[in-house]
């Protein structure tokens, strides 16, 4: 798989800067523990996305054994939401209202729905997700997405294959969610309409009549955006059947656990995507100062996942 140049971004440092920036963390040094709570998917259809709260909860020890901000510790703690707007309203609301939160850490566009209570609260949001309705930072100030907008995206790719591959016959793969609605407003704004857009819900690993609808519309370059296992289980079946389109994988899944390791690496050769994270898996960048440390980090401090002792 091939990927445009990367930017290291630290989901740790913009939650660093949402604590500093927050009214609510503004106390001396010294007064009291800094509250960071996260509501994400331990279970369900989009449980691959809850390992993001071990790795969080891994480097929040690291910064409390350094001694923490200022004096301060981090105390941390994340419940599941199973991807469930109502449930993780309910658990945001007693992040704010039992924990007294500084910072609120949630998966996806579902969180859109806790923005206006937070942002009321004046608790800083970082939301892991790309979905353009997220950018909306003057009405939800205290809002921010860790993804970048995947409409932006969109747009490079349409572009990149107006200039390349003017002809393409194009078709989309995402969620029925808000992302696939930005990426295909990226992809619109570039002059790029696909001949067939399919979305799938989160979870759904049966994708052969889909392929089957891609391959009767004659689609030759295939956008796709979905988490495992479904993006997986596509790649590897359009290797069986031996149908290879051009394939551009979207950002926020185009990684060795998500992608590579489920679909084969026969199967993701010449997949195109934009990255804007370093891989810890891919070996490419195995050497990295940033990686080696994350590595020696999670072999401390997360030896082994951490929902079960961080969650409640």
């Amino acid at each position: 798989m091939r990927n445009c140049p990367t930017k290291l971004i630290a989901l740790v440092a913009v939650t660093a800067a949402a604590t500093a920036c927050s009214g609510r963390s503004a106390a001396p040094a010294g007064t009291g523990d800094i509250v960071i709570r996260a509501s994400y998917p331990l279970s369900g259809a989009l449980s691959s996305a809850g390992v993001s709260a071990d790795g969080a909860a891994a480097y929040f020890d690291a910064v409390n054994a350094a001694g923490g901000i200022n004096g301060r510790k981090i105390d941390f703690r994340v419940k599941d939401d199973t991807f469930d707007p109502a449930r993780l309203v309910s658990n945001n609301t007693a992040f704010v209202k039992r924990d007294k939160a500084t910072v609120v850490i949630n998966f996806g566009g579902i969180a859109v729905a806790a923005r206006p209570q937070l942002n009321a609260a004046g608790v800083a949001q970082i939301v892991q997700g790309g979905e353009t309705v997220l950018s909306d930072v003057e009405k939800f100030p205290d809002t921010r997405a860790f993804v970048p907008d995947i409409a932006w995206e969109g747009e490079l790719q349409g572009r990149y294959i107006s200039d390349r591959t003017p002809k393409a016959v194009v078709g989309f793969m995402g969620f029925n969610n808000d992302l696939a609605t930005s990426q295909l407003a990226g992809l619109a704004k570039a002059g790029v309409k696909p001949v067939k857009t399919l979305r799938l819900p989160p979870g759904q690993a049966d994708i052969a009549s889909q392929v089957t609808e891609l391959k009767a519309a004659k689609v030759d370059t295939l956008v796709v955006t979905l988490g495992p296992p479904t993006l997986g289980a596509l790649l590897s079946y359009l290797g069986q059947i031996d149908y290879r389109p051009r394939i551009f994988i979207g950002s926020p899944y185009a990684d060795f656990a998500s992608t590579v390791k489920p679909a084969g690496a026969a199967n993701v050769k010449d997949a195109l995507s934009y990255q804007w994270l370093k891989d810890p898996q891919n070996p490419a960048v195995h050497g990295d100062k940033g990686l080696v440390k994350y590595r020696a980090d999670m072999a401390k401090y997360s030896p082994r996942p951490t929902r079960t002792s961080r969650s409640r």
